[in-house]
């Protein structure tokens, strides 16, 4: 048994997505394809029992001055650790490796981490609802204000034709300045991520509609076993009518009955959590790695 680390040039890509699809249950931010449309670069710990891969760890970079520092990509949600189920051992094994790197501004890992990694890390949260029961079993276990909330929006449409434009205009609008630093080649990156999602089949942009005007959007992707809610926005007027309530329990709705799970991507702002937990939803950890050299340091001499 050996790690390698190995930049996204020497990976095997085919074996790389194979063993992603097969034991990460196709984790949409750990396929090949889905890291190379980003401007950083990207690598791995990979252990192989002889030539057998058997766990991988991957990572986004940017090299300055110099220096490799560890990068999180705001696209990207869920990075982290995948192996075969008969190597459990090789968890603490890769995240040690990960470890010995000097700058990692932030790395998240994925959902099934959460015993995996250091105990000083810090979490995030995203919510996770259960697809395979019908709409009706579903919708019952929404809280009794999202019901009397989806009782209001009688007057919204749901369409499942919606533009990504019409998406990135809404963000804009009445989104982008609550952020800081939103730029424009960002919003190019998200042109760029969703016609690669489209040409293979597995994005698709919904919106709503008040008066033939489009009042909410979200972009959603289906890969693996998770329909992924994955950018959304909406204006003033959809929260007045509750359209993004509306528009997610159409989504619901439409998906029912399948082995999916509905990963809400997010959670932390206390509004957001309540929201998405009135659908029923499981709180989920993200678990979330900084490391700094000076806290390095810090650590060194409080063990010395």
């Amino acid at each position: 048994m050996i790690i390698k680390r190995l930049s996204s040039q020497e990976i095997d890509f085919p074996k790389w997505d194979n063993f992603i699809n097969r034991y990460g249950k196709g984790l949409l931010y750990m396929q090949s394809w889905f890291l190379e449309l980003f401007d950083e670069n990207w690598g791995a710990f990979i252990v192989y029992d002889k030539d057998q891969m058997i766990g991988v760890l991957p990572y986004q970079y940017q090299i300055k001055w110099g220096i490799m520092k560890i990068i999180n990509n705001p696209f990207v949600n869920e990075l982290g650790i995948i192996y075969h189920p008969d190597h459990k051992q090789i968890q603490f094994k890769l995240f040690k490796s990960f470890k010995e790197f000097q700058f990692i501004s932030s790395y998240k890992f994925n959902v099934d981490n959460t015993k995996t990694v250091h105990r000083r890390i810090k979490y995030e949260a995203t919510y996770h609802l259960s697809l395979n029961k019908s709409y009706v079993e579903i919708s019952a276990q929404y809280n009794k204000n999202l019901k009397r909330k989806l009782k209001k929006a009688e007057d919204v449409n749901f369409t499942q034709e919606g533009n990504i434009e019409d998406l990135i205009q809404l963000f804009k609008e009445n989104v982008a300045h609550k952020i800081n630093q939103i730029e424009e080649n960002q919003y190019d990156l998200l042109r760029k991520i969703y016609k690669e999602l489209k040409s293979r089949n597995i994005a698709q942009v919904y919106a709503t509609e008040l008066n033939a005007k489009v009042i909410s959007a979200v972009l959603m992707i289906q890969q693996g076993n998770r329909l992924i809610y994955y950018f959304a926005a909406s204006s003033e007027k959809a929260k007045s009518v509750n359209a993004q309530a509306f528009l997610i329990d159409q989504l619901i709705k439409e998906h029912s009955e399948r082995d999916l799970i509905f990963d809400f991507e997010g959670g932390d702002i206390p509004g957001l959590a309540q929201f998405y937990s009135s659908f029923g939803a499981d709180r989920k950890q993200i678990p979330v790695f900084r490391q700094m050299l000076t806290e390095r340091l810090k650590n060194f001499f409080i063990k010395k």
